[in-house]
């Protein structure tokens, strides 16, 4: 598990990163998505963190799903402009 651990393995990354986590997830606490997201700002790298109040490990809500499309695609267009 350590091995396999994103956190663990910081030092392989290199690419900005949208992390998407929900307050409410019974199997990865949003504690975690925060040290990443820390872990990653720390080395340089370019992380948006979104938690969620109102959602748990996947994307329930409706208006949060179209919310994550969206951020998803201006992260992403703002990745790939060049």
């Amino acid at each position: 598990m350590q091995r396999c651990s994103p956190l663990r393995n910081i030092d392989k990354a290199n690419s900005p990163l949208l992390i998407w986590q929900g307050k409410n997830d019974p199997r990865v606490p949003w504690q975690e998505a925060q040290q990443m997201a820390d872990a990653l700002k720390q080395k340089g790298i370019k992380v948006k963190l979104i938690l969620k109040e109102n959602e748990g490990h996947n994307i329930s809500n409706e208006v949060n799903r179209f919310e994550f499309y969206r951020e998803m695609e201006l992260f992403l267009k703002d990745q790939l402009k060049d």
